[in-house]
């Protein structure tokens, strides 16, 4: 009877956790309309009919940045398939899904941070170089920061967090990489592609 009754009140719980992390992504959202919007209202002013508002000695590395969104992309995919292994208890997908993610999450901070070395664009060289630099910044902190998180709920699936129940922490990390999927596909279209 006290079992029963533990396992209703548990179901019956507030996802806290999952609220709290779409909170989150509510402000982040906020920040990178923002900055998005600060960046286009800029490069209206600064850009002059037929003129150029990225400078002509920077070229931009279009295929490595597709290849982050990507990365990005095939990341989200893999961490739902890690969710909904979780989900349904399969440990052996939900494990391997985690990892496969965290790699992916790697891969695409690399490929980014390879991107902007390779234009060799840094804070203080212009106004285009400052914002891009700065919104690009954000990405991969909220990107560093997401993995850190996914790898702190993996360690709780790999405790034991899982079926219909257990999955709300793995399903909150996997909607912080979703956000930031979202938030480079973002980015990269308005400052790398419209330019």
């Amino acid at each position: 009877m006290a079992e029963t009754l533990t396992m209703t009140q548990q179901s019956s719980r507030p996802r806290t956790q999952l609220v709290a992390t779409c909170m989150a992504i509510a402000g982040g959202s906020a920040m990178m309309a923002g900055m998005l919007g600060f960046y286009i209202s800029r490069r209206h002013l600064v850009k002059a009919p037929g003129g150029h508002w990225v400078p002509d000695e920077i070229t931009i590395p279009n295929a490595q940045l597709v290849m982050c969104v990507v990365t990005a992309v095939l990341a989200s995919f893999i961490g739902h398939w890690a969710l909904w292994a979780s989900r349904k208890e399969e440990r052996g997908h939900a494990y391997t899904g985690i990892g496969l993610m965290l790699l992916m999450g790697v891969l695409f901070l690399n490929m980014l941070i390879f991107s902007l070395n390779r234009m060799g664009i840094a804070l203080g060289d212009g106004e285009w170089q400052n914002l891009a630099f700065s919104i690009t910044g954000v990405v991969i902190t909220m990107a560093v920061l997401s993995l850190i998180y996914l790898a702190l709920m993996g360690f709780r699936t790999i405790g034991g967090d899982l079926g219909p129940e257990g999955t709300a922490p793995l399903a909150s990390a996997v909607l912080v990489w979703d956000f930031v999927a979202v938030a480079w596909f973002a980015a990269f279209y308005v400052v790398y592609v419209v330019k």
